[in-house]
């Protein structure tokens, strides 16, 4: 079941990130402008995907998953990440948090992953990175950001499909989670854009 997967990432980013997510709970009663800055950043960037999923659902169920437009969104995005990673390496970039302009550009960008074949957390890291923002703070929102939409997505495959079982995928995925965040922190994060 896919649900069951998105389960396994959504159980490691939130583990990984513990901390953080304590943090922004806690801002909702006003604790910090930072992390009341980057809650509203998520759920700005949040409401584009939520909407472009409800309004093209059917499309993105079937025409959508053609053979031909999944290999096409795979090279095109890939080619995107690899310029944004070139484009990241001139000059200083910004370390965060993401202001809420950028949040709702790349809440735009991460329509695209809705479209098979096209790497959510790939997506909105290359429109962090064409922002301008340094590849470590990219990467840091797009994980949480994959909260809210991960999140969503099981919830309603959950209840499509039913929940029968007691999800176990907490160790893979956060080794995977760490994995991930340290290519994105080598000279160059090339091999993402291939793998």
């Amino acid at each position: 079941m896919t649900w069951l997967v998105h389960a396994g990432t959504l159980c490691a980013v939130l583990w990984y990130f513990r901390d953080t997510m304590i943090n922004l709970a806690k801002s909702i009663l006003p604790r910090g402008p930072r992390d009341q800055s980057e809650l509203w950043a998520l759920v700005v960037a949040t409401v584009p995907v939520v909407l472009a999923g409800l309004l093209f659902k059917d499309v993105i169920a079937t025409d959508a998953r053609a053979v031909n437009v999944i290999i096409v969104t795979t090279l095109l995005f890939g080619v995107l990440l690899g310029l944004a990673d070139r484009f990241s390496r001139r000059g200083a970039k910004h370390p965060g948090p993401v202001t809420l302009r950028d949040a709702l550009l790349i809440g735009l960008a991460q329509v695209f992953a809705l479209i098979p074949g096209t790497s959510r957390s790939g997506v909105t890291i290359t429109a962090a990175l064409f922002l301008g923002y340094h590849p470590a703070a990219a990467t840091r929102f797009s994980f949480l950001l994959s909260v809210p939409v991960i999140g969503g997505a099981v919830g309603a495959d959950a209840r499509d499909h039913g929940v029968r079982r007691v999800i176990a995928f907490r160790g893979g995925r956060r080794s995977s989670l760490s994995r991930s965040r340290r290519y994105l922190l080598m000279p160059r994060s090339k091999p993402l854009c291939i793998g």
